[in-house]
């Protein structure tokens, strides 16, 4: 992505050997699955800072903890955008495999100011900094309004929209069109955009989808699948969630029928870090995947395939993300006491006195690397792939093990970041190597995609006026209590393979691919 474009020749240098030895094009993968002409070319956008906004936005899936922090200000929300004709109008939508709704938001649509609910105010649309609006009053647009119901799709960081839902055509690809999809147009909507994308193509399964009766959506409760959720919830309390056909059921159906022919119920994804800074953001590819050897996509490695799972803590049992089993994460040992998370100078010195002890020692990614397994008795832990999340979520003591081992050592920025792994972006000389171990096959990461470079906005009070401001941040986090101890696969994994998400046999299929051109 473009926030690399700026780093240093220091910063990488310990890699550059492995770089230098990437090749150019991939060889001959044996592949299980069909090469399929349904693919779009994504668009990168990465996040930025908006001092006019209170709004901390750490990523969609994950709790803010500081909502209503009024400075320095981050949005971390770095997207993969897909163009995406709704009723012969065009989007730019946020290609998301962890919610299944997918809207954009209406030409009159309130913007809300906050958390989104009722007690939130109106502010301008220009807030919300939506790309396009679509226009129901455009009597070429075919938007079949359902009756007495209303979608409302609410996300972790308390930003969501909601309004009516309606049938209408979605095409996806040149040649690929869903006759009869359920879409949501938002007549309310609170958002920190980025004035290009317009709202969610929600790929997930179609029991993550949030239809209500009625037209209030303040009516709307959504009902639990997470058992730890009940103890949160009044004892009287009656939820009224319904669900739809989700895009990715509703489009195998119409393949299966009247549709255009899909090769497979599947459908594939390579993000692509933007070295070229124009925007790049990989494929997304329906009815299988794109030609492997393609500069572009460069796959290096055979696929592995792992089972779709339902969450280990759900009621029903059903799926509803693409859920996985993690073995564990490899990277450089660490020393007693590393998984201390003070930030005191006498652990950050230790920490340091440590890495630089062993950096000598390392001569590739790989050989010293150690397993650090995810069993927790006699369970692997689960994770959630999930294209819309802009970090890696693991355990709590692996993402202060793994963080401890940066030049200089990442520290939790409770002041700036909201006690996200941070890292110093003038000094950084090395970072470590990053495996995740899948069904006995590890895959790596390219050590760019593990700093995220931001640029933000701060107020400096002793000149009375908002400044340029530089952060850097572990693109590595732990997922703390708050998500019922469900670990998440986000960006950062996903610019190093090429995922298959196979609907029809309910699996994953994962290849290598660190290295190609963008």
């Amino acid at each position: 992505m473009s926030v690399f474009s700026e780093f240093t020749f220091l910063l990488f240098s310990y890699f550059s050997f492995l770089v230098q030895a990437a090749p150019h094009h991939g060889r001959s993968i044996n592949s299980p699955y069909a090469t399929s002409s349904h693919t779009i070319d994504l668009k990168a956008i990465p996040g930025v800072s908006n001092p006019s906004s209170r709004s901390l936005h750490c990523d969609r899936r994950r709790s803010a903890s500081l909502a209503n922090q009024t400075a320095p200000l981050i949005n971390l929300d770095a997207s993969f955008a897909a163009p995406v004709k709704i009723s012969d109008q065009s989007f730019y939508l946020v290609v998301d495999t962890g919610s299944a709704d997918t809207w954009v938001p209406d030409v009159f649509f309130t913007c809300l100011y906050g958390e989104i609910g009722p007690w939130a105010s109106p502010t301008s649309q220009d807030e919300c900094a939506f790309g396009t609006y679509f226009d129901r009053d455009n009597s070429d647009l075919m938007f079949n309004v359902t009756p007495n119901s209303n979608f409302y799709a609410s996300y972790a960081d308390g930003s969501g929209a909601g309004g009516l839902l309606g049938q209408t055509s979605l095409k996806l690809a040149s040649s690929l069109t869903v006759p009869n999809q359920q879409v949501g147009v938002a007549t309310i909507a609170s958002w920190k955009g980025d004035n290009i994308t317009s709202g969610i193509l929600g790929l997930a399964y179609s029991p993550l989808t949030s239809k209500y009766p009625g037209t209030n959506i303040w009516d709307d409760k959504q009902c639990p699948f997470i058992n730890s959720s009940n103890r949160y919830l009044p004892s009287d309390y009656k939820c009224n969630q319904e669900t739809y056909p989700a895009l990715i059921e509703t489009l195998f159906q119409s393949s299966n029928n009247s549709g255009p022919q899909l090769q497979e119920k599947a459908f594939s994804i390579a993000l692509s870090r933007d070295h070229s800074n124009n925007f790049n953001g990989g494929t997304l590819t329906f009815g299988g995947i794109p030609e492997l050897s393609l500069p572009t996509v460069n796959v290096s490695s055979p696929f592995t395939t792992t089972p779709v799972e339902a969450l280990g803590s759900s009621h029903d049992k059903e799926l509803r993300f693409y859920t996985l089993s993690v073995d564990g994460f490899l990277f450089p040992p660490t020393a007693p006491g590393l998984y201390n998370t003070t930030s005191s100078t006498a652990a950050s010195q230790m920490r340091r006195d440590f890495v630089k002890s062993r950096r000598s020692q390392r001569s590739s990614s790989s050989t010293m690397d150690v397993m650090h397994p995810t069993t927790s008795g006699g369970q692997k832990a689960q994770f959630i792939l999930d294209s819309g999340t802009t970090l890696t979520y693991i355990p709590d003591a692996l993402a202060a093990a793994f963080n401890s081992l940066f030049e200089p050592p990442a520290y939790q920025d409770f002041h700036t970041t909201g006690s996200l792994w941070a890292l110093d972006c003038e000094n950084l000389s090395y970072v470590p190597s990053l495996g995740v171990s899948i069904a006995g096959e590890v895959f790596y990461h390219n050590p760019e995609d593990l700093v995220y470079k931001l640029k933000g906005q701060e107020y400096n009070y002793d000149i009375d006026e908002w400044v340029d401001t530089q952060y850097c941040i572990s693109a590595v986090q732990d997922y703390g209590l708050s998500d019922n101890g469900v670990g998440i696969l986000g960006q950062p994994f996903l610019k190093n393979v090429i995922a298959v998400f196979d609907i029809g046999r309910s699996e994953l299929g994962l290849a290598a691919r660190p290295y190609y051109h963008s």
